[in-house]
């Protein structure tokens, strides 16, 4: 009797003739006289590596990621960006792609329904402004519109095969025909927000995939992609940030310049720390629109920060306080003060006659008392301006970092120095 003429005999593996009988040899993942019964896998601990799970499949096993990674590169690595972005449209060509929103998005004391969202890898609210590389210092950053600064750079249409660098983009405004309706976009944002009165009205997700540095051709290797969700109820907005993979050492000759920077109060700049490969998300929430509507307040905070920084430009200026009082009174810097004979001021006061060095001494002619620079005339330094049009209080002024300023829906108010009210933290 030939057995192994019987297909049913070793289903799942090697029929092999014997004398009166016949044996299996069982293919991988079978065991039992017959093949008959699957191995599972899943029970052995060496099954699948490091962030992944097991799932025990007919002769194998699947390793798939853990809950919060995706598999990138032939690994599992931690999801840093809305993984559904491929569902929205995608561009090519374009240099920027202009959003039209049913839902004002609030910018601090603006509010914006229609974005520009640029190939270079930042936001406009309101206006378009075009620009391939970001302002390197304050004094050229836009005041006019808001600007949300992703990764910033001169980012190439194609990279060195002439392939296009990707670009999704999605808006998802269906909470306003029906308040029960979901989709993976919002209960991205609203899982990764994580504020229970937040529900998202207007949400717009834009991807930059495998963006490359210009020129392609010197930079082949360098593909960053990235993500910026914005999302609003119209009266606050947050900002969505995650970086899957970044540049190289972007400060090497001749590659772009990269800026993650956003504006903060009446236009000021903030300048974010640079990403690394794998950061996100990362959560920015801006100041709604009604909350601090009165424009003294944002006058007040770029008024008091730029007398900050004159006040420190002038300290530096000014000479130190010698140890001893017979230093002081042969030293042709300094000349005895008209409030005291033992207290010296600098003869010399710092540009535009704003300060001057006080420095007194005791009974022994040691310096006991480094006293901060008083003013080189009757005027208040630096701040006069700034306390007299809207300022009601400042605190801290040489070593505190909270200004307090005047505000008609909230009263006295106190907003951090160069911050401007914004939050960030990431998860």
């Amino acid at each position: 009797v030939h057995e192994c003429l019987n297909a049913t005999i070793c289903g799942n593996g090697i029929c092999i003739e014997l004398l009166g009988s016949y044996g299996c040899v069982c293919l991988h993942g079978w065991t039992g006289d017959d093949c008959q019964t699957d191995v599972n896998e899943c029970t052995e601990s060496t099954a699948c590596p490091e962030y992944h799970h097991c799932n025990n499949t007919a002769g194998g096993h699947d390793c798939l990621c853990d809950d919060l990674l995706e598999y990138i590169d032939h690994s599992c690595k931690k999801t840093v960006l809305w993984p559904d972005f491929k569902s929205g449209s995608e561009f090519t060509s374009q240099t920027f792609y202009d959003v039209k929103t049913a839902i004002p998005f609030p910018y601090f004391e603006s509010a914006s329904r229609e974005l520009f969202v640029y190939r270079y890898g930042y936001v406009a609210f309101g206006g378009n402004i075009l620009s391939s590389n970001a302002p390197h210092v304050p004094s050229q950053w836009p005041f006019s519109t808001k600007l949300f600064g992703v990764y910033w750079a001169d980012i190439a249409a194609t990279d060195n095969s002439n392939n296009p660098s990707n670009f999704y983009f999605s808006l998802d405004e269906g909470r306003l025909r029906n308040v029960t309706y979901s989709s993976s976009l919002i209960e991205y944002v609203k899982g990764t927000i994580k504020n229970p009165d937040f529900e998202p009205l207007s949400v717009v997700a834009a991807t930059w995939v495998n963006a490359v540095p210009k020129p392609a051709n010197d930079f082949p290797k360098d593909k960053a992609t990235f993500q910026v969700i914005l999302a609003t109820d119209g009266h606050v907005t947050y900002a969505v940030t995650g970086y899957r993979t970044v540049w190289e050492n972007t400060n090497v000759y001749n590659r772009p310049l990269v800026q993650t920077v956003h504006s903060l109060t009446n236009g000021v700049q903030s300048v974010e720390t640079q990403p690394e490969s794998g950061t996100g998300p990362v959560v920015v929430k801006l100041v709604a629109e009604d909350k601090y509507s009165d424009p003294r307040s944002y006058e007040c905070v770029q008024k008091t920060q730029d007398a900050r920084a004159r006040y420190t430009e002038d300290l530096r200026s000014l000479p130190p306080c010698p140890c001893y009082q017979a230093q002081a009174a042969n030293d042709e810097r300094f000349e005895v003060s008209s409030s005291s004979a033992r207290c010296y001021h600098s003869a010399i006061p710092s540009p535009g006659n704003r300060l001057k060095q006080l420095c007194c001494f005791d009974d022994y002619g040691l310096l006991f008392n480094d006293t901060l620079p008083t003013p080189a005339d009757d005027t208040e330094v630096g701040l006069e301006a700034a306390r007299s049009e809207c300022c009601t209080e400042v605190l801290g002024y040489v070593a505190g970092s909270a200004h307090r300023f005047p505000h008609p829906a909230v009263g006295n108010m106190f907003l951090p120095l160069l911050v401007g009210g914004s939050e960030t933290h990431t998860l």
